[in-house]
């Protein structure tokens, strides 16, 4: 199976399971998980419940550490709290109502004038081009292949029957790619992609250019763009802009001396778990971590990253106050490397590039609280992609800014979300003390996180105070900002004893006004 049908195949089971997970739990306190009624809420924060505090109530407490240890067996969760109570030094917490914003074709502009030059932009469909070079290369691999596709699938169990199968169906790729040769150039011109680095409508270009479709995810609602230089300075970059009713707004850019490869980072490598000395610390990635014995890694040519978090922190203030994202601070930062493809089309060789580099990530600061959007991502799922595959049909996520660099300079940047104040509804919120939420906490955590068949274990380090947005019952573009508690930690699910999830977490988001428990994926 190949690494991207068994990515496939792997998120439908794992979505299959989270959805009936959901549907077996407890249910949970009516007074605590309720529909958010705006103006309610908003009551609630400008009232006089003496029973709730303002934050400069609170502020000066020097909380003990929240330590305790709870479970329950019968809904296979077990909870392990030793935490520090995290509140931000403010004199007030106020309540905000805010949209989705778009990025405008001057701040684009912007983004690529600082990040790319002012060289000329081409559209990033030169890169799916093929010349008869590449494909010429993947036949030969694909013939050695079958010369000893016999003994390979064998040796991992395989009936004659299937070996016979696959057989078959690499000869008729081995056909495919062949009539795909006769029509190849031998070399691509970029240039003959020119883009004017405008906006434009996602239908339109995918009628220009179908493999736009590919690109965006079966989505085309919206518009955006997606270009890349010439690579003549050293340095090849691309940006990518989307608007989009269904998955958002967001901007993503990347570089690397090497070649137009996209950051793959996500799920940290257990190295300890694999007889492979290439395997590097600290390595990120989203592939199928099952890999190969012969797989080999190796890092990025002429990427290095000797550079201080504090030397980058410094960089991308820079970069932020240039863009007019002043707004915006550096929260937290790390070093990792990051996986950026593979070295060639061959199944032979098998090299794992990867990128060495810090990565930072800055959230809006609004009168020194961070929006750190700890109630999670509002989602509206859907198993009935194309091939049957399950995909987000739409979905608000977090505001937030990424920045990463290495000695070859910023080599990504992402703002996803960006938003707009529209208003500023309460001044100095009301909000429930963290004794308050204590309660609530231990209440509902165990039944909100039980699963069908499965079991998970939760190690809460953090409690923290900071802005949230929650959305419209029916919106995905509208809400408010509300401070929230957060509970935060690792976690782990195991079903059948097998760990299938893990990693570090909100675990449960409590409406710091109400009290009430924030659905991550209705987002209120």
């Amino acid at each position: 199976m190949s690494n991207i049908a068994y990515r496939i195949c792997s998120f439908i089971l794992c979505f299959a399971m989270l959805t009936s997970m959901a549907a077996c739990q407890k249910s949970p306190d009516s007074s605590l998980v309720v529909n958010k009624d705006f103006d309610k809420l908003i009551e609630e924060a400008e009232g006089t419940d003496t029973e709730k505090v303002k934050i400069e109530d609170i502020a000066d407490i020097e909380y003990e550490d929240y330590i305790t240890s709870f479970e329950d067996s019968d809904l296979g969760v077990k909870v392990n709290v030793n935490a520090k109570v995290d509140i931000p030094k403010a004199d007030h917490l106020s309540v905000f109502r805010v949209k989705q914003a778009s990025f405008t074709q001057e701040f684009i502009d912007k983004v690529r004038a600082e990040l790319m030059g002012d060289g000329a932009v081409y559209d990033h469909v030169a890169l799916r081009q093929r010349t008869k070079k590449d494909i010429e290369a993947e036949i030969s691999s694909m013939r050695e292949y079958l010369k000893t596709i016999d003994s390979r699938l064998r040796e991992q169990g395989y009936t004659d029957e299937q070996i016979e199968r696959s057989r078959q169906e690499t000869q008729e790729e081995i056909n495919s790619l062949q009539d795909e040769y006769e029509n190849a150039p031998n070399e691509i011109d970029i240039t003959d992609f020119p883009s004017d680095g405008k906006i434009q409508s996602l239908e339109e270009l995918s009628k220009i250019y179908p493999n736009y479709k590919d690109n965006y995810e079966y989505n085309l609602t919206g518009d955006g763009y997606y270009v890349i230089n010439d690579g003549s300075s050293g340095m090849y970059s691309k940006l990518l802009v989307t608007h989009s009713e269904n998955q958002g707004n967001s901007m993503r850019f990347t570089s690397s001396c090497f070649s137009y490869s996209d950051p793959d980072g996500g799920k940290a490598v257990d190295k300890d778990k694999y007889n492979n000395d290439t395997i590097p610390d600290n390595l990120l990635t989203n592939i199928d971590l099952d890999f190969s014995p012969d797989a080999k890694f190796a890092p990025t040519p002429g990427e290095t990253c000797e550079i201080s978090i504090e030397e980058a922190v410094i960089m991308a203030d820079e970069l932020l106050e240039r863009l007019g994202l002043g707004e915006f601070e550096y929260y937290s930062g790390s070093f990792a490397n990051v996986h950026t493809g593979y070295a060639s089309v061959s199944i032979y060789d098998e090299t794992l590039y990867y990128s060495p580099r810090i990565t930072l990530t800055y959230y809006r600061n609004i009168d020194g609280v961070f929006l750190t959007q700890s109630s999670g991502t509002k989602n509206n799922m859907s198993i009935d992609g194309p091939g049957g595959g399950a995909f987000t049909k739409k979905r608000w996520g977090p505001e937030i800014i990424t920045v990463s660099i290495n000695d070859s300079g910023i080599v990504e940047f992402s703002y996803s979300s960006p938003i707009e104040i529209t208003e500023t509804v309460v001044e100095n919120s009301n909000i429930k003390s963290f004794e308050d939420v204590k309660d609530t906490f231990e209440k509902m955590m165990v039944v909100t996180k039980a699963g069908k068949d499965t079991t998970a274990v939760y190690d809460i380090d953090r409690v923290r105070l900071s802005y949230s947005r929650i959305s419209e019952a029916n919106s995905y573009d509208t809400g408010l900002i509300v401070p929230v508690w957060d509970f935060y930690g690792y976690y782990q699910r195991a079903w059948e004893g097998i760990i299938i999830n893990e990693g570090n977490t909100t675990a449960l988001a409590i409406n710091a006004i109400d009290g009430s428990i924030i659905d991550p994926d209705l987002g209120y």
